[in-house]
């Protein structure tokens, strides 16, 4: 049911969203489950660049205005979620590089 999926994607948000955090990026999606969805944005002034290179990864963003929104849903899973938080560390890597 819907109380299902939802709980589902809050718990996959919060794992990502930790994760995000934990890599040092500006995390813009609040830690309050009641505030969040099934998006969690970070802000990036290298967005476009930065979005085409988790691309390049397997890892599908929404890029624009300075934001990069990753996104859940019920067909993910915490693989999906470590996955994204690789690519995004090997990201960063080269960015930082």
């Amino acid at each position: 049911g819907v109380e299902r999926i939802e709980a589902h994607v809050l718990e996959l948000t919060a794992r990502l969203r930790e994760g995000l955090v934990e890599l040092g990026l500006d995390v813009l999606t609040p830690a309050e489950p009641a505030r969040r969805a099934g998006n969690v944005c970070i802000a990036r002034s290298d967005g476009p660049r930065f979005a085409e290179l988790l691309g390049v990864r397997g890892v599908l963003v929404w890029e624009a205005d300075g934001r990069v929104r990753y996104s859940v849903h019920l067909y993910n899973d915490g693989a999906d979620v470590e996955r994204a938080l690789e690519a995004t560390r090997d990201t960063l890597a080269v960015l930082d590089a």
